[in-house]
């Protein structure tokens, strides 16, 4: 099979690659991702500069974390995320995401709110921010920019009537 490569934006402002063609569901297709991402890697390298290297993260560096990590460093809550941990340059600016923003949060009538539940082991610490929006005992995600990174890579197994389409 064709190793491709499709180069398409990102909601995430620092997401550059996406497969060419959707892997398929058998044990054959998962032996294509490996070769997949080096040829990915192989393409974009062309495009850098000397002192520039790519980085393979499942997300963005320290995402939500309030210490400046990067230059130019980026405050959170900015005027179209309104996130409390996500600043609005992580966001892709192509006008399709902030449609795509806005237009969910009309729909909702407010932000989103991603609730997981948390793990508590003997030695955690609570660390959590807390507002209106989160549960207690909870992560809170309060953008998009975590759907795309950190729940778009799950498979959903519901059945059609658990997911209301029947």
């Amino acid at each position: 099979e064709e190793v491709d490569a499709s180069w398409q934006p990102e909601f995430g402002a620092y997401m550059i690659e996406v497969p060419g063609i959707p892997y398929g569901s058998s044990l054959k297709s998962l032996t294509l991702v490996e070769q997949n991402m080096k040829r990915r890697r192989e393409i974009a390298s062309k495009y850098l500069n000397p002192n520039e290297s790519l980085v393979t993260l499942v997300s963005f560096p320290r995402l939500g974390c309030s210490s400046q990590f990067l230059e130019p460093h980026h405050e959170p809550f900015g005027p179209e995320l309104r996130s409390l941990f996500v600043p609005d340059e992580a966001m892709n600016p192509h006008d399709k995401f902030r449609a795509l923003n806005v237009g969910i949060e009309d729909r909702r009538g407010s932000k989103v709110a991603f609730n997981v539940p948390i793990f508590h082991d003997k030695k955690g610490h609570d660390l959590f921010i807390y507002c209106d929006k989160a549960l207690p005992d909870h992560i809170y995600m309060d953008s998009l920019v975590f759907v795309w990174i950190l729940f778009a890579k799950g498979a959903d197994d519901r059945t059609k009537e658990e997911r209301g389409l029947e």
